[in-house]
């Protein structure tokens, strides 16, 4: 298998997929577009995030924030985020409390680097997921 082919899943976080986004060995297929992002309290108390997205690329994701003033990099690791593709709704292990913001994040090969492309601001004042 070559550099090129490998496959999205088999990068652990978005910052290996960046280190190799990054150095050429991977490329992004096509071109994503119209992402959408929205947070939303799940039944069991935690936040699940929801997303859409035309295009979806195999190295866009979704990913928790603190609060909206961090910066792409600094979202919330372990099961806080998901890769695009894997779905278009994911239940995170974060408990839902005001302040945290979900992002829909796309590789910007200008500055080689995830770039967030859709924020739904501070949660619970977040854009509402339509069903």
């Amino acid at each position: 298998m070559s550099d090129t082919s490998l496959a999205t899943q088999e990068f652990a976080t978005p910052e290996h997929a960046a280190e190799a986004l990054a150095a050429g060995r991977v490329r992004t297929e096509t071109k994503s577009s119209a992402q959408r992002v929205c947070l939303e309290l799940a039944p069991n108390g935690w936040f699940r995030l929801k997303w859409s997205a035309k295009g979806t690329n195999s190295y866009d994701w979704i990913g928790l924030y603190s609060d909206p003033s961090q910066p792409d990099s600094n979202y919330i690791g372990r099961n806080n985020w998901q890769w695009a593709v894997n779905g278009d709704s994911y239940l995170t292990g974060t408990g839902a409390t005001p302040g945290y913001e979900a992002r829909f994040l796309i590789w910007e090969h200008a500055s080689k680097k995830y770039k967030s492309v859709a924020r739904t601001g501070p949660f619970p004042a977040t854009k509402q997921c339509s069903s």
